[in-house]
C-alpha cells in the first residue's frame, strides 16, 4: 500500500466520523470499505481515476451526513419509502412556500431593496435561478417523494440566500470603486452556481438508491 492511498484512507476514515455516531456505529466499517474499494478500482464503480472518487465523495458526503442527522431529529424520514400526504405537505412549506413567503415578505417591507433584482441584468439572472430551484423543489416533493432531504434542505437555502444577499451585494456592485464591483458579482454567481448543482445533484441522486448513503 502506498502512502498517497493510505492517507486517503485515513482522511476518508476521519471524515465518516461526522454522521451521528449511532449511523457511523452501524455503516461507519461498511462505507471504509466501499470508499477502499473505489480507490483500488476507480473504473469498476464509475470513475476514471482516483482523483474522480474523491471529488465524488466530497459532493456527496456533506449532503448525506445532513441527510441522517435530519433522519435523526425526524425518524420517519428514514429509508427510500415514499413520504405520506403529511410529509410531502410539510416538505413543500420548507421547499416552496417559505422561500416565497419570505421573498413576499421582503418586498413589502422595503420594496426599493427587491426591486434591484427587476432592473438590473444580474438581478434577473437571480430571479431567474430562485425560480428555477423552488420549481425543481416543487416537483422533487410533490411528483418524486424525495427521500433525501438534505439536498433538497440544501437548494432550499441556496434560494433562501439568493433573494436575501443578491440585492445588498448587487447595491455594493454599484457602490464601490469600478476595480471592486467583480467581486459582488462573482459570489452571486458562485452562488447561483452552488444552487444549480444542488439541484442537478438532486435530480440524479431521486433516480436510484444511494449506496453510501444506505450501505
Amino acid at each position: 500500500m502506498n502512502h498517497r492511498g493510505s492517507l486517503s484512507k485515513l482522511i476518508y476514515a476521519g471524515l465518516i466520523h461526522l454522521y451521528p455516531a449511532e449511523y457511523y456505529r452501524l455503516f461507519g466499517d461498511e462505507l471504509q470499505q466501499v470508499f477502499d474499494a473505489k480507490l483500488a478500482n476507480p473504473r469498476q464503480f464509475g470513475h476514471q481515476t482516483k482523483a474522480g472518487v474523491w471529488m465524488n465523495e466530497l459532493c456527496e458526503l456533506p449532503v448525506n451526513v445532513l441527510t441522517e442527522y435530519l433522519v435523526l431529529a425526524n425518524p420517519q424520514m428514514k429509508g427510500d419509502l415514499a413520504m405520506s400526504a403529511n410529509q410531502r405537505s410539510r416538505m413543500f412549506a420548507l421547499s416552496v412556500l417559505f422561500p416565497l413567503v419570505m421573498a413576499i415578505v421582503i418586498s413589502l417591507v422595503n420594496p426599493r431593496f427587491m426591486g434591484i433584482l427587476f432592473t438590473t441584468g444580474l438581478g434577473w439572472l437571480i430571479v431567474g435561478s430562485y425560480a428555477l430551484l423552488l420549481g425543481v423543489n416543487a416537483w422533487l416533493v410533490l411528483k418524486r417523494n424525495l427521500w433525501r432531504p438534505g439536498l433538497l434542505l440544501l437548494t432550499t437555502l441556496t434560494a433562501i440566500l439568493l433573494i436575501l444577499f443578491g440585492p445588498a451585494l448587487i447595491r455594493v456592485g454599484q457602490a464601490v470603486p469600478t476595480a471592486f464591483t467583480s467581486a459582488p458579482t462573482i459570489l452571486i454567481i458562485a452562488l447561483i452556481l452552488i444552487g444549480l448543482a444542488f439541484a442537478v445533484a438532486t435530480l440524479f441522486s431521486t433516480s436510484r438508491p444511494n449506496a453510501n448513503n444506505r450501505p
